[in-house]
């Protein structure tokens, strides 16, 4: 059988031979690289490699029984003898709609503006991308009938922000949404995150933002002592927040829902060497707050590691104390990671940390 993939030429446990025997999921595997290599070398026809062990696969599903449009993990080339196990089209149409110009899976194209990386990332392709006059100007084709998206990293909107598609302005989205074209902004992550209208081609020009380097991986820390002088310092808007972001020296946001929480993963600190937690904040709306702690031997956010804590809803900074070294679960325990619910219960308060302070004593 053409292009029949035989993965490999050995035998397991010196007792099933692999010779003559396809493996086509292998095949297929090796398909969807050479098409993605295709993409960028035509120093061999790659593409027809990569189209024959495709179809050879299509000729290895079953067309009749309980097992139709199925295929077999392996197929003796020798005796047409199939295993048992079977598989699904779906390895088989992700080559498929590859083929056909329907990649299913994102491609990111990378830009430098002024020593600055933005990273620019959609299932569509990008026919070119480029800075000029201070926008970002792309070019993109998605197949007919498909709403593209595409995500931004690198770049903080500023006060003149806007994002324009076909000459036309998109409206800020309070939400990412699938439906509705629009577009997102995740400051404090640099990121933009833009639905396109429907269409085979899109001109999008930003305009009006900052190129900032993106944050997203937390490092790990051994003292709680966050500043936000330039950034979120690997803290996370887990729920229930929007516009979050650090500016002016704090780290801000708005609650969109009664249960807005931050977390600060990959923290490595010992409960007994912190005593007390001080934390200076502002809130406009809710009475009460939260504070909340994973532990090495209990991983997860809960109830029973965690201290209520009142809020001053006047908008103004307060120092707010934690008394953790009294608490059970925080005395003698690996602090593994945090989490700060700065209000509850008060859709649309907006807040501010200053600071978030470890002590001893």
């Amino acid at each position: 059988m053409r292009y029949a993939s035989i993965p490999v030429f050995g035998a397991t446990w010196f007792k099933g031979s692999w010779f003559g025997r396809a493996v086509q999921w292998n095949g297929l595997r090796f398909a969807y690289a050479l098409l993605k290599l295709s993409d960028y070398d035509n120093s061999f026809p790659w593409r027809r490699v990569a189209e024959g062990l495709t179809v050879s696969a299509m000729y290895q599903q079953d067309q009749e029984g309980e097992d139709v449009a199925l295929w077999s993990d392996s197929v003796s080339l020798i005796t047409g003898k199939k295993v048992k196990w079977v598989f699904s089209p779906a390895q088989i149409l992700k080559c498929v709609y590859k083929l056909i110009g329907r990649d299913p899976e994102p491609a990111t194209k990378t830009i430098v503006a002024n020593g600055n990386e933005i990273r620019i990332t959609t299932r569509g392709e990008i026919t070119s991308a480029s800075i000029e006059g201070g926008s970002l100007k792309l070019s993109l084709k998605y197949p007919t009938g498909q709403r593209g998206q595409i995500v931004i990293f690198g770049l903080k909107p500023g006060a003149n922000f806007s994002v324009d598609a076909n000459g036309a302005k998109l409206q800020k989205l309070p939400q990412l949404s699938a439906d509705k074209e629009g577009w997102f902004a995740l400051p404090a992550y640099s990121a933009l995150l833009v639905a396109l209208p429907q269409g085979d081609s899109v001109k999008l020009t930003i305009s009006g933002f900052e190129l900032r380097p993106p944050s997203l991986i937390p490092k790990h820390v051994s003292e709680l002592r966050f500043e936000f002088e330039t950034d979120i310092e690997g803290w996370l808007a887990a729920n229930d927040v929007t516009d979050f972001d650090v500016s002016d020296g704090c780290m801000s946001g708005v609650a969109i829902g009664n249960d807005p929480y931050l977390i600060r993963p990959n923290v490595r600190i010992l409960g007994d060497d912190c005593k007390k937690i001080r934390i200076r904040m502002s809130v406009t709306g809710g009475t009460s707050a939260q504070f909340y702690w994973a532990t090495e031997d209990s991983p997860q956010f809960s109830e029973d590691k965690s201290i209520h804590f009142k809020v001053l809803p006047d908008g103004q900074f307060h120092i707010y104390e934690i008394d953790v070294g009294s608490h059970a679960m925080w005395r003698g325990k690996r602090i593994r990671a945090i989490r700060l619910d700065p209000t509850s219960a008060s859709p649309n308060a907006s807040f501010k940390v200053d600071w978030i302070r470890g002590e001893r004593q």
